[in-house]
């Protein structure tokens, strides 16, 4: 459903990042015809869709992995790019880590988890003893 929803979002907005091309390329009569404008200018728009997309992707999944939604961060991030990334930059939470299974903390106190450990610490057996007398 996500999913669906995502592509039909993006879908509507790459329309209206197209509308630009189609009215860049009219010829009016107004004007003598360029077509090195209208290249750089379909060039210009192409970079910034795909850098639009870039930020929106990343934002999706920078707020899906730390808890928040992700569809609209992704639309904040493909409607303001640069402006978007530095707001969500700005006021992320951190990653939410998930207890060790088995985990309940007792009531009234806030769970507690452990930095994660060294392999081979700590050691599964105790280190040999030397005999008395040498």
């Amino acid at each position: 459903m996500r999913k669906r929803v995502l592509i039909t979002v993006v879908l509507v907005l790459l329309a209206f990042a197209v509308i630009p091309l189609a009215v860049s390329a009219q010829d009016f009569e107004d004007y003598p015809y360029d077509p090195t404008a209208d290249a750089f200018a379909i060039i210009y728009n192409i970079v910034g869709l795909i850098i639009s997309i870039a930020i929106a992707i990343y934002m999706y999944k920078d707020a899906e992995k730390r808890g928040k939604s992700g569809i609209l961060w992704g639309i904040i991030g493909f409607c303001c790019t640069c402006v978007g990334l530095v707001i969500w930059l700005i006021i992320r939470p951190p990653i939410q880590q998930a207890p060790p299974p088995g985990y309940y903390p007792p009531p009234g106190q806030q769970p507690y988890y452990p930095p994660p450990q060294q392999p081979g610490y700590p050691p599964q057996q105790p280190p040999p003893q030397q005999p008395p007398g040498y």
